[in-house]
């Protein structure tokens, strides 16, 4: 009898173990090799109902990437045979309401998340999950967070934040350097003053204006994107053609009429007027204009002209009403009829600034300035020196008019 009773007792344990060995992926096993497979309940047998069967290998909870391009997420690996399929979560929120990826075809436990997924200066948050063809791990991983730092980017204008160029002057470029390896574009914040190339920041002057150039540099896997700009000032330039004539001077501060923020001056005819005008017609050559033109300052001659004008009547035939009737010939600029006899300050300016102007001879010009009642102001060209002349002299005009 005890050797019966021994005998069923060793085919038993013999029946035992060929259960287990047959069955090695029976989830009622305990020798289950998908998931992790361990007995918490202490029934005795292990199955992925009793157990969290997924973990996070990699990276360390908490990391900061500084490479979008190598950012790789690590599941803890499972047996192949028999998982199908990871899930892969990635969040804004620890709560994982805001998801940038989620994806359950994962194929590898070892996760290179996509180009363009992460932005750069956050946190995130991801977990995981494992498929073994016929059922999904009991609930999600816990989450490990990581923060995005990418090496910020610079922006740098070799020519400064505030550039000033001539119209006129053709195409120019403020050259970029700087941190960063992103691709460089630009945009023009006002085209009519000024056109830029997207591509090259080369920049094409329009008109006079002011507009602001924008360079953006892309974000890439190593570096940040950046954003600066510079504000391109285009202006006039003294000798260009404009509204009829030539600039002849552009005001300064301190001038009468100045406007930082708007270009202001005067524009003198391209060439003398007539062969010689006399200050005023022989009525008036001994008498004062009545009101006075006196005026000096820039700013004053088309007053002067005016009263000029008002004593003498009209008529070419002296020098300011000359300069009242004139009209200028289009030549692409425009035809414009509020010409005037310069001021003593005015003619000046002119006096200074004829090589840029042109067509001045080496001569003497009346001014609009009234000395007394029977002279005026003069100024030879060809040396600068400054007179009284005879109201019933012949002199060379050249009008002028403001901008």
């Amino acid at each position: 009898m005890k050797k019966i009773l021994i005998l069923t007792l060793l085919i038993l344990i013999i029946m035992t173990s060929c259960r287990d060995i047959i069955n090695p992926v029976d989830p009622e096993s305990d020798n289950y090799v998908g998931f992790e497979s361990l007995d918490y309940d202490g029934d005795g047998i292990g199955s992925y109902e009793d157990v969290d069967e997924i973990a996070i290998a990699g990276p360390e909870n908490g990391i900061v990437i500084t490479d979008t391009a190598s950012t790789v997420l690590i599941i803890q690996l499972l047996n192949p045979e028999v998982v199908t399929f990871y899930r892969i979560q990635i969040s804004t929120d620890s709560s994982f309401v805001s998801n940038v990826f989620d994806s359950s075809t994962l194929t590898s436990n070892v996760f290179t998340v996509p180009a363009g997924t992460l932005a750069n200066n956050t946190t995130y948050y991801w977990r995981a999950m494992a498929f073994d063809g016929s059922k999904w791990s009991d609930g999600w991983s816990s989450s490990n967070s990581f923060t995005v730092a990418l090496t910020p980017s610079t922006i740098v204008f070799t020519d400064g934040q505030t550039v000033s160029k001539m119209i006129g002057s053709g195409v120019y470029t403020n050259v970029v350097s700087g941190v960063g390896d992103g691709v460089v574009t630009y945009t023009s914040g006002t085209p009519a003053t000024a056109t830029v190339d997207v591509n090259t920041g080369e920049v094409t002057l329009v008109a006079v204006g002011t507009t602001v150039i924008t360079a953006s540099k892309v974000a890439t896997a190593t570096h940040a994107s950046v954003t600066n700009t510079y504000t391109l000032k285009v202006e006039f330039f003294v000798g260009y053609a404009y509204q009829g004539g030539k600039i002849a001077y552009i005001l300064v501060s301190g001038d009468p009429g100045y406007d930082a923020a708007v270009q202001h001056g005067l524009i003198a005819a391209t060439a003398d007027q007539g062969t010689g005008r006399i200050w005023a017609l022989d009525t008036y050559q001994s008498t004062t204009v009545p009101g006075g033109a006196t005026g000096w300052a820039i700013g004053t001659g088309l007053a002067n002209t005016n009263a000029i004008v008002a004593q003498n009547g009209a008529g070419s035939t002296y020098a300011a009403g000359l300069c009242d009737a004139y009209t200028n010939t289009d030549t692409g600029t425009g035809v414009y009829y509020d010409w005037y006899l310069p001021s003593h300050d005015e003619l000046k300016k002119l006096y200074l600034n004829q090589g840029a102007i042109g067509g001045f001879g080496q001569d003497i010009y009346w001014s609009s300035t009234e000395v007394s009642s029977n002279s005026a102001y003069q100024k030879y060209f060809y040396n600068g020196y400054g007179s009284y002349g005879r109201k019933y002299d012949d002199r060379c005009v050249r009008p002028v008019r403001a901008f």
